[in-house]
């Protein structure tokens, strides 16, 4: 885990390396690693998803970290609410873990899947997006979504098929101005203009990319 203050060079967090229990992580397919960072809306916490160790949290930029989450959750992506600062969710080959005191305790939302392989999330202002797909090597996925204000999940259809083509990987869906947008397996680039409603596919036959963003 590397640091980079304003004008400074990158340093390393020595910090990263002796969180309490990493002598327990374990690498599961992909080489161990960070899969994805997040920090909260007001900036005060970071939160990083290990694959596969958990989600290790820091409150001081980084100085300490503390475990939060079960190792064998297997968590994919971690993401944080654009504008609430203690709603965070992450992506788990458990379904949706969700936290409403910024990454302290984590819950996790799984009834009506059948399926709760995740690898993908992204919040908007009242929902949080994720995927669903039929395994690590998956030959079709599902989009599911969380109101915030509810308690449950739900398939978000609105336009888009049943299923997707292969998986919707970590980083590919994106949030952000009211709109998302999400890229599966089979290179179909599918976009809302309205939160998760009225999807359309706008290409297909994309290459796989690192990563989806909105701005």
């Amino acid at each position: 885990m590397l640091r980079i203050s304003p004008g400074g060079e990158p340093e390393r967090l020595k910090s990263f390396d002796h969180v309490p229990g990493r002598s327990e992580w374990r690498a599961g397919g992909p080489p161990l690693g960070v899969r994805s960072l997040t920090a909260t809306a007001a900036g005060a916490v970071i939160l990083a998803a290990v694959h596969v160790g958990g989600i290790p949290r820091s409150a001081d930029r980084g100085e300490t970290w503390t475990p939060t989450i079960p190792i064998m959750f297997d968590v994919h992506e971690v993401c944080s609410h654009p504008a609430l600062p203690n709603i965070v969710a992450a992506a788990a080959a458990v379904g949706l873990c969700v936290s409403r005191d910024a990454g302290r305790n984590w819950n996790v939302l799984s009834e009506g899947l059948q399926l709760t392989n995740s690898l993908a999330a992204a919040a908007l202002a009242d929902e949080v997006l994720f995927s669903i797909q039929d395994g690590p090597f998956a030959k079709r996925s599902q989009l599911w979504r969380w109101r915030i204000s509810g308690r449950r999940v739900e398939q978000v259809r609105d336009g888009l098929p049943q299923w997707l083509h292969g998986k919707i990987d970590t980083a590919h869906i994106a949030a952000g101005a009211g709109q998302a947008a999400i890229l599966d397996g089979g290179g179909n680039l599918w976009l809302s203009r309205a939160g998760s409603s009225a999807w359309q596919r706008l290409s297909t036959g994309l290459p796989y990319a690192f990563a989806l963003l909105i701005l």
